[in-house]
């Protein structure tokens, strides 16, 4: 693909206007051209407040549209396979939102299409584009605290133990996709991966710990099957072990915090939120000295405009770096394979807590 601006057409407009729009607005490499919601009236009026040429109710019209370089998809998890094979189908590149798929066989299909119509793919692992988790991520790479021995990793956050709108009632199920396991859980997991590699055996445990929810606005009460508490113990391929803990009804949650120790020293990242959508701090140390704050190369800072706090920060960076891969025809990771790659791992986790077992993965 040349140079020339990358055409956009954007499906969802929740997490999609809050985060994708922003960033395709700001983007000099992107033209948003489209959005898609379920229904006329909210397409046309998201358009408008967004100055968006074009307004759609069908995904796949949407994805037919000839102007339409590449869909991003920012829906319920449960749409994310029909849409994207609608799209790939139609010759589109795609940007799809993790979770990814509803499971580990939708998302093979997903990424057996795009392989077979020679289109690229991403997978919106964002937090891959925080600055401070790249350069943890090269000094990891560069031996900066020698071999890797052990790694901690927890994500605490308030969001289902405090009263929610009946609209969140899709998060409630297993069957919804949208657990602490596969999207706190998955976003921390992809990190952990992407860092440290492969993880050879591990055990894990996942539940719902808050067996009902009452809605604030209906006040209607309803069970709850999807996990809001997920951990497991890991061994990695190249030798380190460690543990990972993620929960979301947790009352003054302490955030995302990624601790990796080696012979030579320590790496901590943190975030006070999520950490795919809120600022990441990275502090380290070799051997004795005092653990410091590390400034990050302004070189790692992809969008340079999007202000640090914004939700679209990381997304952003994110963002760009594919655009640009598409322009220049150049690989881009996380893509479609990665995505096959986390939902495998989490699956273990489920199938771990299930058994009550060690797994050891392929």
């Amino acid at each position: 693909m040349s140079r020339n601006r990358i055409r956009v057409g954007l499906v969802g407009a929740g997490w999609g206007e809050r985060v994708h729009i922003p960033t395709f607005k700001a983007l000099p490499e992107a033209e948003l051209l489209a959005v898609c919601t379920a229904h006329p009236e909210t397409a046309e009026a998201v358009a408008r407040r967004n100055g968006i040429g074009k307004a759609y109710a069908d995904y796949e019209k949407l994805a037919a549209d000839p102007d339409i370089d590449l869909v991003s998809v920012a829906v319920r998890v449960e749409m994310h396979h029909p849409i994207v094979l609608a799209a790939l189908r139609a010759g589109k590149h795609v940007l799809c939102e993790w979770p990814l798929a509803l499971n580990s066989g939708q998302a093979r299909e997903m990424l057996s299409l795009a392989a077979s119509k020679g289109l690229r793919h991403a997978v919106g692992a964002q937090a891959r584009g925080s600055p401070a988790l790249l350069h943890m991520k090269a000094l990891l790479d560069q031996g900066f605290i020698g071999r890797v021995l052990a790694f901690h990793m927890t994500s605490f956050l308030p969001t289902y133990i405090r009263p929610l709108p009946a609209q969140r009632r899709w998060t409630a199920t297993r069957a919804g996709g949208a657990g602490a396991l596969t999207v706190q859980g998955g976003h921390s997991t992809d990190i952990l991966l992407w860092t440290l590699g492969d993880i050879a055996s591990l055990c894990g445990d996942a539940s719902a710990q808050l067996a009902h929810w009452t809605f604030w606005d209906t006040k209607e009460t309803i069970e709850v099957t999807a996990p809001d508490h997920a951990a497991f113990l890991a061994r990695m391929r190249n030798g380190a072990a460690g543990a990972a803990h993620f929960n979301r009804a947790a009352w003054h949650g302490s955030g995302f915090r990624f601790e990796v120790y080696g012979t030579e020293g320590a790496l901590t990242a943190v975030s006070r939120a999520m950490h795919q959508a809120s600022p990441v701090k990275l502090y380290g140390a070799r051997r004795d000295e005092d653990l410091r704050e590390i400034e990050i190369p302004a070189r790692l800072v992809e969008a340079p405009d999007i202000p640090s706090d914004a939700v679209h920060y990381n997304f952003a960076q994110f963002a760009r770096r594919f655009l640009r891969s598409l322009q220049e025809g150049r690989p881009f990771q996380p893509d479609f394979s990665d995505g096959l790659r986390l939902h495998r791992v989490l699956e273990a986790v489920e199938e771990s807590s299930r058994r009550r077992a060690w797994l050891t993965l392929e």
